[in-house]
């Protein structure tokens, strides 16, 4: 609770030194104690999944040092150590373990989302300017900058492998990535009066070859009205028919592009795949990314149909049947595995309850089988719609009243949380659809998941 200055004095009378050597530890801890917590945070973040490297900032004036002038921009993994001038390690600013570049050092590390760099930064003197490098920033003004140092930063890092073959891809990553928010457009204004039911401009590919007879239609009626609130009237539906074109053209322009760019971004995601260690996670953040995800059942059905097709032609009559009992009504599937004897109202707990009790043993068994035939090759997010608080609670492995826990809470609570259902778990393949209830959780399987798409 005691400011720099306070601190300051005490260590100067503990240790017996002067206030300006008590000055500069107290300045060097604080700021060796800052860049370990960034640290820490950043390698929490990167465990979870998120897909972040970490850059050194160093300050923009003249009196930062040649040797982290040069450091400036340097990227590395959040793993990674920074490599300094004489082939010194840094996991961060102020932790080289080396006094001279170490003490005083005013240098910090920022978090960069794979992909994205940042606008602008700040400048002594010159307050907030576009991003640049100590080095752009130190040619403009006519400050020093040690090029041959650089220079030789540069070999120690091509040296050790850290300008890797992916940083190209992860560049053009980046920059597909931004092409793709500037399409982040609008389409949902909703048209009424054109046609019987309401229209939005996303449903224009299904009526665009209509859309000529319609302007038609109103172009008569305008002519032919009897008085001028009849043709006012058309002459309205007119302009939001032909604006409903004119967007809907744009949207189909937008719709091009976006696939486009979405192959390109998953061509560029299998090839950086190919520089992932096999240990890494499914569930790392760059799986995540670029799971399908869909929006319509007939982008479902094209995807996922062909390999169903395949697993249901080498499953037996009972295994068949078994799915098909269940896509009809799941109870006495998931009551006995869950613990619950004949009602939803009745736990007994699980393993509590003979499988047989409701005549599904077999089925049960049958159906297993069935999944245990049945994965995809890639990864997919599915989602689940829960009806009751009840529900929710139950399918996050907590109790009701923690339900009602701040958003904080529940995220310390269920971070990091291994929720094991004993039941087969029915999901819906597209957003929006399949399943009602106010939580909707939207479920992440990787490649190999045991799955199969059926219909109820």
């Amino acid at each position: 609770g005691k400011d720099a200055g306070q601190v300051t004095k005490a260590i100067a009378k503990e240790m017996n030194i002067a206030a300006s050597k008590a000055c500069r530890i107290v300045r060097t801890e604080t700021h060796r104690a800052q860049n370990q917590g960034s640290l820490d945070s950043y390698t929490e973040a990167y465990k979870k999944g998120v897909l972040i490297q970490k850059v050194w900032v160093a300050t923009l004036d003249d009196r930062t040092r040649d040797s982290h002038r040069v450091m400036d921009g340097q990227v590395v993994e959040v793993y990674e150590d920074f490599i300094m001038p004489g082939d010194i390690k840094a996991s961060a600013p102020g932790l080289s373990g080396s006094a001279s570049g170490d003490i005083n050092c005013r240098c910090t590390i920022r978090a960069e989302v794979v992909g994205f760099t940042p606008q602008a930064r700040r400048a002594r003197g010159d307050g907030i300017i576009p991003q640049q490098t100590y080095q752009q920033w130190a040619k403009a003004k006519g400050i020093k900058f040690d090029d041959k140092m650089a220079d030789e930063v540069k070999k120690l890092l091509e040296a050790r492998g850290q300008t890797k073959p992916e940083d190209k891809l992860k560049e053009h990553l980046g920059e597909i990535t931004s092409k793709l928010a500037k399409y982040k457009i609008n389409f949902d204004k909703t048209y009424s009066g054109i046609w019987k039911d309401s229209v939005k401009v996303t449903d224009y590919p299904d009526k665009k070859d209509a859309v000529a007879e319609k302007i038609k239609y109103f172009n008569d009626h305008i002519i032919l009205a009897s008085s001028g609130d009849d043709a006012a009237k058309f002459r309205e539906l007119l302009k939001l028919t032909e604006e409903f074109e004119k967007q809907g053209k744009k949207y189909l322009k937008h719709q091009v592009a976006i696939e486009k760019l979405l192959r390109e971004k998953s061509d560029i995601t299998k090839e950086l795949r190919k520089y992932i260690s096999d240990d890494l996670s499914r569930y790392d953040q760059q799986y995540k990314d670029t799971a399908f995800w869909f929006k319509e059942r007939k982008a479902a059905d094209k995807v996922l149909r062909a390999q169903t097709g395949e697993v249901w032609n080498d499953l037996s009559k009972e295994e068949r049947e078994a799915l098909y009992q269940y896509t009809g009504g799941s109870g006495k599937f998931n009551r006995p595995l869950r613990g619950y004897e004949g009602s939803w109202y009745n736990y007994k707990g699980i393993g509590q309850v003979d499988l047989d009790y409701e005549g599904g043993k077999e089925m049960i068994e049958a159906a297993t089988k069935a999944l245990d035939k049945s994965s995809y090759d890639f990864d997919i997010w599915l989602q689940r719609g829960v009806e009751s608080a009840d529900g929710a609670a139950g399918f996050l492995g907590i109790s009701t009243n923690q339900l009602t826990l701040s958003e904080k809470e529940l995220q310390d609570l269920l971070l990091d949380k291994v929720v094991k259902d004993e039941a087969f778990l029915s999901t819906a393949a597209c957003k929006g659809s399949g399943f009602s209830g106010n939580l909707v959780v939207n479920a992440y399987a990787p490649r190999g998941t045991k799955m199969i798409y059926a219909e109820p």
